[in-house]
């Protein structure tokens, strides 16, 4: 079941390292069993891109993949969103890769792991807006 709200940014950032500002920032969540398995948060929405962040403990479920991309490509009207890991976080990598993002650019000792890398995606290349959105549904692969 999709949930939102504070609740859910504070979740998301406690398993990725850092903090979570209501005022500023928005997120979507999984809830299973009574319990959240997977959040994003959003922030530095600017009318063309917004920033992401995905944290699970479980694989994603498409319904939750679905809204998480819905609400800044379809909802906000971003372009574009953009998504920051350090280069040493192998599982966020390849998530991100997985889920479609590309590699951007990257900022050399940014991160505390060393480099900086951010990865975009832009709405055409969103598989995961599907029919309702004048694109064909892609199935998704597994996390």
């Amino acid at each position: 079941m999709i949930v939102a709200g504070p609740v859910v940014g504070h979740w998301v950032m406690d398993r990725i390292g850092g903090f979570f500002d209501p005022v500023c920032m928005s997120a979507i969540g999984w809830e299973s069993d009574g319990r959240l398995t997977a959040g994003a948060s959003y922030r530095d929405w600017n009318g063309a891109s917004i920033e992401g962040q995905i944290a699970a403990d479980r694989p994603l479920t498409r319904g939750f993949l679905l809204a998480i991309f819905d609400y800044p490509f379809c909802q906000l009207g971003a372009r574009k969103i953009v998504a920051t890991t350090s280069a040493d976080h192998i599982r966020s990598i390849r998530l991100l890769r997985r889920l479609g993002f590309v590699e951007e650019a990257c900022l050399r000792d940014a991160a505390p792991g060393g480099d900086l890398i951010i990865y975009t995606m832009r709405r055409e290349t969103c598989r995961f807006l599907g029919d309702s959105h004048g694109q064909e549904s892609v199935r998704t692969s597994g996390p």
